[in-house]
């Protein structure tokens, strides 16, 4: 019994003095861009470090154990003006980045997140004040709600083919973004997309459809706008207080011209340049020249059809120097009808094609009449055979560029 007694008291005293086992963060296998090539991972706290720098964030591994999210380690804000976030943890994507990653919206100027990382949670980087430059990898595919929003210094970012949306204030107020390539897999805008931001010009990929709510609104220094696609709905406020946009061009809507919703301000094109044309295919002239579109167009100045190449540049050089209509002038013409954009009209030879010099009897010439401008636009008349004095019906416009061309 003795020793019974004394074996159960060793193991007693053993087990009270006994050392507890603790986790130790173990060697991690981390790919990024740069750096992260002395990391550690902790699997009881989920703290991934960058032994190198210090730099530590929480990495949770999904309920399939198949990737990691990456978010703010809970406890030391990142400080540092310059951040490669990495895109695989011992072989597992890190495929979210979560909201407010530094937990300090201070002082990041440039961001590099690398090639694993599939999404960027709401609302992202939304604040951080001195952010100017953001690269995104080519496995990015979702955009959250505001990731970028409140960014004023953002200049510089990448959006990956693959992307399919721009959510809701992704970019709101993003007064640098001066500039951005947007992918051809894009398919939609949520509201306020890139309101407020510093776009100058902007061409919509082939694939999107309609322009979603103030998506574009406030881009007050925004001046140009291309539709490769065929827009079928622009939604309310979409231009509003963009002041200097004067060209809004529907490459794609060969068939049929958007529809135009109200709000309280008015058409999505209220308060911009107080000179805005919008071009649309000649094919959708009658669509466009609705006087049901016309009205609901509020704010725009003038609806025309595209460029169509008639002549070189070479042509175009010839034709309208300056000084050609008052040469070879003569009094009698035939009587042709112009659309009502041209006016003042000038009356002249300005050029011809032909053998030699020009000379009223040449057989076969074409001649071209000048008829004067109205914002920029001219008009010129093609004449047939001069011996005969055939008329032709097409006219073609110039606008300093190209030729367009309506009946």
């Amino acid at each position: 019994m003795k020793k019974l007694t004394s074996l159960i008291l060793a193991l007693v005293l053993v087990h009270a003095f006994a050392v507890p086992a603790f986790a130790v963060a173990e060697t991690a296998t981390v790919t990024a861009a740069e750096g992260w090539t002395n990391a550690t991972y902790d699997s009881e706290t989920s703290i991934l470090t960058d032994e190198d720098t210090g730099i530590s964030f929480l990495a949770t591994l999904n309920s399939k154990k198949t990737a990691y999210s990456l978010a703010y380690n809970g406890t030391t804000p990142i400080t540092a003006t310059r951040l490669v976030l990495p895109g695989t943890l011992n072989g597992k994507p890190i495929s979210s980045i979560g909201s407010n990653i530094c937990g300090n919206k201070a002082d990041l100027v440039e961001v590099i997140i690398s090639e694993g990382t599939t999404s960027i949670s709401k609302p992202g980087f939304s604040s951080y004040s001195n952010l100017e430059t953001a690269v995104l990898p080519s496995t990015c595919t979702t955009l959250g709600q505001e990731v970028f929003r409140y960014c004023g210094k953002l200049s510089s970012v990448n959006l990956p083919e693959g992307i399919t949306k721009i959510d809701n204030l992704t970019f709101q107020n993003c007064y640098a973004l001066q500039s951005i390539t947007l992918p051809s897999t894009l398919t939609s805008f949520g509201t306020g997309a890139f309101n407020g931001a510093g776009l100058t010009e902007v061409t919509i990929p082939a694939n999107v459809h309609s322009l979603g709510k103030e998506c574009f609104k406030g881009n007050a220094h925004l001046e140009k706008f291309v539709c490769k696609g065929n827009i079928t709905s622009i939604s309310t406020d979409v231009f509003r207080t963009d002041y200097a946009l004067k060209t809004v061009i529907f490459e794609g809507n060969t068939d049929a011209a958007p529809t135009l919703s109200a709000s309280s301000y008015g058409s999505p094109f209220n308060a911009t340049s107080g000179d805005l044309t919008v071009y649309y295919p000649a094919s959708a002239e009658a669509a466009f020249t609705d006087p049901e579109f016309v009205a609901a167009a509020t704010s725009v100045q003038h609806i025309r059809p595209l460029n169509v190449p008639f002549v070189t540049a070479g042509d175009v050089d010839t034709a309208f120097d300056a000084e050609a209509p008052e040469t070879n002038e003569i009094v009698s013409w035939a009587t042709i009808t112009f659309p009502d954009y041209v006016a003042g009209y000038q009356y002249g030879i300005v050029a011809y094609e032909g053998e030699g010099d020009f000379d009223a009897t040449t057989s076969g010439a074409t001649l071209y009449r000048a008829l004067g401008h109205k914002d920029g636009i001219f008009g010129v008349k093609l004449i047939g055979d001069l011996v005969t004095s055939a008329i032709r019906t097409r006219t073609y416009m110039f606008d300093g560029t190209n030729y367009t061309y309506g009946d």
